[in-house]
């Protein structure tokens, strides 16, 4: 039987191909203060919201192979597994977001990302232009990821 036939069969009995959903479990602190968060800001206007600039970064593989499992399952349904590391070539993007506006998309040369590389690379050449030009009244949201909280 062929590859493409058990794929075939599989569809029919309502079973896809999907990457496995790897998550980090909140703690029983973090969900109150995320929950404590949402409650203070849910009446802001959008005038308020946009005095607010959003950012992240996110690593992608450039190889074929990332060695990520792909699991048969029901739509809706979610697998969790462990997360798999891997050695290979990928590309780190950081990128911010306002309600009207976003920063230029930024790729991060070779090396890990440091809390020396997001202040130079980042945070004076990139951040402090856009908030400037945003106002006064400015929050900057990033996460709590460890190059951005040392020193």
């Amino acid at each position: 039987m062929s590859r493409k036939t058990v794929s075939r069969r599989l569809h029919k009995g309502g079973l896809f191909t999907r990457r496995s959903v790897v998550c980090v479990p909140l703690s029983p602190a973090h969900v109150r203060a995320r929950l404590h968060w949402t409650h203070e800001h849910r009446s802001w206007t959008p005038e308020q919201w946009g005095h607010v600039l959003f950012t992240d970064e996110s690593r992608f593989n450039i190889q074929n192979d990332s060695r990520r499992t792909m699991t048969w399952r029901e739509p809706g349904t979610r697998y969790r597994a462990p997360r798999e590391y891997y050695r290979g070539g990928g590309l780190l993007i950081w990128a911010g977001i306002a309600t009207n506006s976003q920063t230029d998309l930024y790729m991060f040369g070779a090396g890990s990302l440091t809390a020396v590389r997001y202040r130079e690379e980042i945070l004076h050449p990139l951040v402090r232009p856009f908030i400037a030009a945003m106002g006064t009244d400015v929050i900057f949201m990033d996460d709590k990821d460890r190059p951005h909280r040392e020193r």
